[in-house]
């Protein structure tokens, strides 16, 4: 996993929490359909925290969901940060500008009370 972290900064794909408070990272395979592969692609690995690869776990969209815009943001192709998702300054919890972006953020548990408390102190020491 050395090249996944090299290549993510050493931050998880969704959170964007740095290995060293996110714990041990995993590996996550973006679309789950593909975990059987024989051969597995690089572009379908992504470094993950605990939290954010059991959050996410197996799921992909539905038909309907997809037909309602419903996707994981890969951040890979699209930008998701600050184009997609915004930190709310006040409360420092995420918000999400398209159904995609929205759908990302709660399945991912990215407002999990450990990473809002934690933007919440980085915004406290950008403030100091």
């Amino acid at each position: 996993m050395p090249e996944l972290m090299r290549d993510f900064q050493g931050r998880c794909a969704y959170s964007m929490q740095h290995r060293e408070r996110a714990g041990e990272m995993e590996v996550d395979h973006f679309d789950p359909r593909r975990k059987k592969d024989l051969i597995q692609d690089y572009a379908n690995l992504f470094p993950t925290s605990r939290h954010c690869n059991a959050k996410k776990g197996d799921h992909w969209p539905s038909k309907m969901e997809r037909a309602a815009g419903c996707q994981f943001l890969n951040p890979c192709e699209e930008m998701d940060y600050d184009e997609q998702i915004y930190e709310d300054p006040a409360a420092h919890r995420l918000v999400g500008v398209t159904p995609a972006a929205r759908w990302h953020i709660r399945i991912c548990g990215l407002n999990a009370d450990h990473l809002v408390n934690e933007r919440a102190k980085r915004a406290e020491y950008w403030n100091l």
